[in-house]
């Protein structure tokens, strides 16, 4: 699964009247688009590896700045979720962040939010084999070995060593939209997959 790592940016700025015929202040909602401008154009959401055919993504969730139409804005916050693949090395990440902030000229803070690694099972572990051969005797098709690109728990877990099947489960589609949608009639064959596969494998 691939791993995230959650950021605030803040960009600080100097209050003023926008209508102040000396042009004082300095907009930091103005120095936050340049940043993100930066952080966009870096390669970091189009990373590819083997398994993770969908690659890292980069996502700038969330933009607030400024109080009044007519007033210079001094504080812009931005807040970015940042979803790597098992190749990524988060402190290099940032580290790139840090750089755009710095060439943008920009008076800026990075905030970690959360961070978690990625990781990938072995796909020759035995449970994994199992659970993969049980899957393909119930379902009408085969279903193929990928990696997910949903973080979870397993994350953290996977930290300790212990292998993780992370996302198998019934059909669904367009998390966290308005549409999301599970098929309720592909619950319970995936229960039978998972039920099966704990029992043979506590039998050996």
């Amino acid at each position: 699964a691939r791993g995230w790592l959650r950021l605030k940016l803040t960009v600080r700025g100097q209050a003023a009247h926008t209508g102040d015929p000396a042009g004082q202040g300095v907009n930091a909602v103005h120095a936050m688009a340049q940043v993100i401008t930066g952080i966009t154009a870096l390669e970091i959401g189009q990373a590819r590896t083997d398994f993770f055919d969908f690659g890292s993504a980069l996502n700038v969730a969330q933009i607030c700045g400024g109080v009044a139409i007519n007033m210079v804005p001094d504080h812009c916050e931005a807040l970015l979720d940042i979803r790597l693949i098992p190749d990524q090395d988060p402190d290099q990440v940032l580290a790139q962040i840090h750089q755009v902030g710095k060439v943008a000229g920009a008076d800026y803070t990075i905030d970690i939010l959360q961070q978690e690694q990625a990781y990938l099972t072995d796909p020759q572990n035995s449970f994994v084999q199992l659970l993969h051969d049980t899957a393909c005797r119930i379902l009408p098709e085969p279903i193929p070995l990928v990696a997910s690109g949903q973080g979870s728990v397993g994350n953290v877990v996977s930290e300790s060593g212990i292998p993780i099947i992370n996302a198998f489960g019934a059909a669904c589609g367009n998390a966290h939209a308005p549409n999301e949608w599970i098929d309720t009639t592909t619950v319970e064959p995936v229960y039978q997959i998972y039920r099966q596969s704990i029992a043979n494998f506590a039998a050996h």
